[in-house]
């Protein structure tokens, strides 16, 4: 056993008492380097845990640990090491058998891989994850037709304080919640609020919070027809949807429980989802409604209609709708409803999409200072999806059938007809 008094042999407010058991703990050291444990206990005896007073231990420290401000939660760096995330691939019993509430990979493989994994929902509703996810990694290392869960780390998004009068950016903190699922729909119409026609994870966690949910899903509706140069919009026209299904991870969850020294984007996400659902979509830029972002980073370059957007967050606003539903939230997002400059430039990018590899994040966004840093909901990582595309779409078969499985039919799954949006 050791004891590690820092620097208190240099502290002038360390007491006799703690200078002397340093003073015995080097000694000890010297003298007994190649000895057991066992046997240290045994010639240490009593002696070195006589501490008359309680506190006596942190007067030789020179930081104040009572103030439990000072710790956060910090990502070790060898998630980001390729080399270790191959290490940790599902080949090693180890990380197939270990489930920690709060590793990316852990959490998908324990609510969507695993064969005796619970399920919630219509039963005869289609289970979440057709689309299977490979295990986290840098996006330029993975494969074609693949996703993962992303780095929080690698998008720069608002620092305080007073960022509307410095504009200071860093980079995020890892994802309060992790993607854990991915189904993408070919769909004549959008189908809005999927999460309740589709069996979600049974998530073995509660939040304590009256309105954040340990599931999210976001269902992002791609319209994949070109926009009409006349104007108007067609909010209900043949689309592709991209619904993603994420859990919070434990140790976030645990904030709630404490909610007032939670971490700012923590309380920020608390006040949102009280807020947002129940506010009116009047055009009010100053209200919580307004402040979801959606941040696309393509790491193979984009046209240049896109250039100047690229890793830039867009403002959620008239196209994003709410859904509750019980354990989970939706936000649907319709990109029909977006403005014709943008519409017209994600409509031309599509046909790039097979060949790029492309991070997205989800973010709430933060404008007082409060409620900085701000930190990434959740992010992904896509690479080169081959079957996404505005070629023949017309013909919905062929079109689905390129996906092999991992595209699926909107119509056969959730019946006809448009959702109201």
């Amino acid at each position: 056993r050791q004891m590690c008094i820092r620097d208190s042999d240099k502290s002038d407010d360390c007491s006799e008492a703690s200078r002397r058991r340093h003073d015995m703990d080097r000694k000890f050291h010297r003298d007994h380097q190649n000895t057991s444990a066992a046997q240290s206990d045994a010639d240490l005896n009593e002696d070195f845990f006589d501490i008359d007073d309680t506190n006596d231990i942190m007067n030789g420290l020179d930081v104040d640990w009572n103030n439990m401000n000072e710790f956060e939660f910090v990502d070790d760096p060898s998630l980001y090491d390729p080399a270790v995330l191959s290490a940790r691939s599902m080949d090693r019993p180890f990380f197939r058998a270990t489930f920690d509430p709060n590793d990316d990979d852990s959490i998908r493989r324990h609510y969507i891989e695993r064969e005796d994994a619970e399920w919630v929902g219509p039963s005869n509703g289609p289970k979440c994850g057709s689309f299977p996810a490979v295990d986290r990694t840098l996006a330029p290392e993975m494969a074609a037709n693949t996703w993962c869960a992303g780095y929080g780390d690698h998008f720069k998004l608002r620092v305080g304080p007073s960022y509307e009068k410095y504009g200071k950016k860093d980079h995020s903190r890892e994802s309060l919640y992790s993607v854990v699922a991915m189904d993408i729909l070919r769909s004549d119409h959008p189908k809005n609020n999927i999460a309740a026609k589709m069996r979600l994870p049974k998530v073995d966690m509660e939040v304590n919070s009256e309105y954040v949910t340990p599931i999210m899903v976001v269902n992002f509706q791609i319209p994949l027809h070109s926009p009409s140069l006349l104007g108007g919009k067609d909010l209900n026209g043949p689309c592709l949807q991209m619904v993603t299904t994420m859990i919070l991870k434990e140790k976030y969850a645990r904030q709630w429980d404490n909610l007032d020294k939670a971490l700012p984007a923590i309380r920020q996400l608390e006040e949102y989802m009280k807020r947002a659902p129940e506010e009116k979509d009047d055009g009010n830029k100053n209200t919580y409604r307004w402040r979801w972002k959606l941040i696309g980073l393509s790491h193979t370059g984009v046209p240049w209609a896109l250039k100047r957007f690229n890793g830039k967050p867009a403002l959620i606003t008239h196209d994003g709708r709410m859904h509750r539903g019980p354990g989970y939230i939706e936000m649907d997002i319709n990109v029909a409803d977006w403005c014709m400059t943008a519409r017209r430039a994600l409509y031309l990018s599509l046909s790039t999409v097979p060949e790029r590899i492309i991070s997205l994040a989800h973010v709430i966004e933060a404008r007082e200072d409060e409620h900085m840093p701000e930190q990434t909901l959740c992010c992904m990582n896509l690479n080169r999806l081959e079957f996404i595309h505005d070629k023949n779409w017309e013909q919905k078969e062929a079109y689905i059938a390129q996906g092999n499985g991992k595209l699926l039919d909107g119509e056969k799954l959730f019946g006809p007809g448009p959702d109201p949006w």
